[in-house]
């Protein structure tokens, strides 16, 4: 029987040992080796040397040597991470969130020794898409067995994500089936519940980033939907544009101010003082403004300046506020559309009390962000004309020029998995780019990745999300062999049949999905038609490996035989527009839509249907 000694009272080590005997009892009928004696604890020995104890994650496991084992790491997070990695090494697989997500494979070992330090400091999820309660609070229970240490809620009260889901948007096979919780029970659940969860496990908390704008006139910014203009008092504050101050396409949320303003500055910030009061437990705060592009204010006060130099004002002021009140909350600001030109003459007075987010949203996905892109110019500011950079080395040069005038910690705001798993729908081409590019944030002078991204995106397997993971933690992963050992880990001898599916499912041609290259192509067509067969085929075979199959493994093949139905039926949908057959494309689209809304209630953790639909809709079928 294992036995875990506690060397502090800290309630997260409590919970790691926990943990650590709730997994033992299932590996305890396998278990080879002598009933081991644990000391878990944060600072014991055989820790790697880090810069920061409390913000940088360290762990060191030893198990099978003298003198009893360790489960040690920097801090309280550390240890319940290493407590993960212990049960990881001896055959645990923390394959996606909920009960049905943990698989273990007892691999004979009883010895384990590992010292390691994080390659990044910042490893996270940002909440976005259709969510339940139970969606977020099985993700934040994931987080630390898959090696993170953040969760960001993202808007003043994620009002959004949660109303989506359950109006059940895009889905009227579960329309008023549940009820729609009000704006109140998702402020108490972020700021309750999910906070319990959140301390549990020491996570870090990041909170905020849209809503500031809209609070400062005086309106609720839960999301991106249109309201009434406000009221005279805050007419002035908005953003002048061709000679009107009113709402951005009468969205709130898209909305900028006025920022040459000191009024609007000073409730802007004042905004942001208040919310901490009332939320003293969030440990990151983002400063965020408007959530759209070529929208500036082009009063004759605001042109003095770009809309960057204004912010960073901001920023030293919020500083300026947070130091007079004792509060050592980190602030987060980003580099995020017209922002993403660097503020001309303005630095940061107080660098140690922010973190640069770099926030790329217009790149492709078709390669990974370069480390040795050659040098290139800005383009010139045009006030509310500008062209938002797509060419990967473009970004990079905004992020250079950033990094030149505000040297702090920092890290990249990314979206993987936030649209194009619907373009390149394997998880398997889309890892790959994920995991270069994480490789790469230590050249780019990154020290981190926040993913903003779909909550429910584990399908078809979660290898993506491993990926993320893992190469977050070891920045050295090789991905072959991450790749080979996650696919025979859940998969065992078929693994090799089910690898080459995920990989064969590049004949989706993302690149055509996001407008790249045109649809309309013979080759790209008989691609379409070849995958939509052996697709069907793949689904019958999946149907046979499930039968008989139990617990996660059943889960598994259940989802692959849902996405196997979800690939026939999308390319079937596709191979309509590469062959321009304009008559059965309506009847095809109709096939798919109803292909995933049957299948969402038994995989609901896996795919947000509200989302793909949305995203086939928008950005997918425009631009075929």
């Amino acid at each position: 029987m294992l036995r875990c000694i506690p060397t502090c009272d800290h309630p997260t080590v409590a919970f790691a040992c926990a943990e650590l005997t709730r997994h033992w009892d299932l590996l305890r009928p396998v278990w080879q080796g002598a009933d081991p004696i644990l000391r878990v604890g944060p600072g014991l020995e055989g820790l790697p040397p880090v810069t920061d104890p409390e913000r940088d994650d360290a762990i060191a496991i030893s198990l099978g040597g003298e003198g009893g084992g360790v489960v040690t790491g920097t801090n309280p997070r550390s240890v319940l991470i290493a407590a993960y990695r212990l049960l990881h090494e001896l055959g645990f697989w923390f394959v996606r969130p909920g009960p049905e997500g943990t698989l273990l494979r007892y691999n004979g070992k009883t010895a384990v020794q590992v010292s390691e330090a994080a390659s990044y400091r910042h490893r996270g999820f940002c909440i976005e898409g259709a969510v339940s309660f139970e969606n977020v609070l099985e993700l934040i229970d994931w987080l630390p067995k898959g090696g993170f240490n953040t969760y960001f809620t993202q808007f003043l009260t994620p009002y959004e994500f949660f109303k989506t889901w359950y109006a059940h948007d895009n889905n009227p096979l579960l329309a008023g089936t549940e009820p729609v919780p009000t704006v109140e029970e998702v402020d108490r659940f972020t700021y309750a519940p999910l906070q319990e969860e959140l301390r549990k496990r020491d996570l870090i908390f990041q909170a905020a980033g849209h809503g500031w704008t809209t609070a400062a006139i005086g309106i609720d910014g839960l999301g991106w939907d249109e309201a009434e203009e406000p009221g005279e008092r805050y007419r002035g504050w908005l953003a002048q544009i061709d000679g009107r101050r009113a709402l951005f396409n009468a969205r709130p949320l898209n909305t900028n101010l006025c920022y040459s303003n000191p009024e609007v500055r000073e409730a802007l910030t004042e905004e942001v003082m208040a919310f901490l009061r009332r939320h003293p437990q969030v440990d990151t705060i983002h400063f965020w403004l408007a959530d759209d592009s070529n929208n500036t204010c082009e009063c004759e006060a605001c042109q003095k300046a770009v809309p960057s130099a204004f912010y960073v004002d901001m920023l030293n002021l919020l500083d300026e506020k947070l130091t007079r009140a004792g509060l050592k909350t980190r602030v987060v600001f980003l580099a995020y559309l017209d922002l993403l030109w660097p503020p001309e003459g303005r630095t940061l007075k107080n660098p140690d009390r922010f973190v640069f987010m770099f926030a790329p949203i217009t790149r492709s996905y078709s390669a990974p962000l370069p480390t040795d892109a050659p040098a290139k110019s800005l383009p010139p500011f045009v006030r509310n004309h500008l062209t938002m950079p797509a060419d990967v080395g473009e970004n990079i040069a905004f992020l250079r020029a950033w990094q030149a005038c505000a040297p702090c910690d920092s890290f990249i705001y990314e979206y993987h998995y936030m649209w194009d798993q619907f373009k390149d729908v394997s998880d398997y081409a889309n890892a790959r780019v994920l995991w270069q590019d994480v490789r790469n944030l230590r050249q780019l002078g990154l020290n981190g990745y926040i993913s903003c991204q779909q909550t429910r995106v584990f399908w078809p397997c979660g290898f993506g999300m491993h990926v993320l993971g893992q190469t977050l933690w070891n920045r050295e992963t090789d991905f072959e062999a991450m790749a080979g050992a996650y696919f025979e880990a859940l998969f065992a001898s078929r693994a090799g049949r089910v690898r080459a599916m995920m990989q064969a499912a590049r004949r989706f041609h993302p690149e055509c999905l996001r407008g790249e290259r045109p649809i309309r192509d013979a080759a790209v067509a008989a691609d379409y038609a070849a995958q939509r067969a052996d697709s069907l085929r793949d689904s019958a075979w999946c149907a046979q490996q499930a039968h008989g199959a139990q617990g996660v493994e059943a889960a598994l093949w259940q989802a692959l035989v849902y996405w196997c139905e979800f690939c026939a039926a999308y390319a079937h949908c596709l191979e309509a527009w590469a062959r321009g057959l304009e008559d059965e494309r309506e009847i095809r689209l109709a096939g798919l839509r109803q292909v995933v809304r049957i299948g969402e209630p038994a995989h609901q953790e896996m795919l947000d249907v509200y989302w793909f639909l949305k995203t086939l809709d928008r950005t997918v079928l425009p631009v075929l």
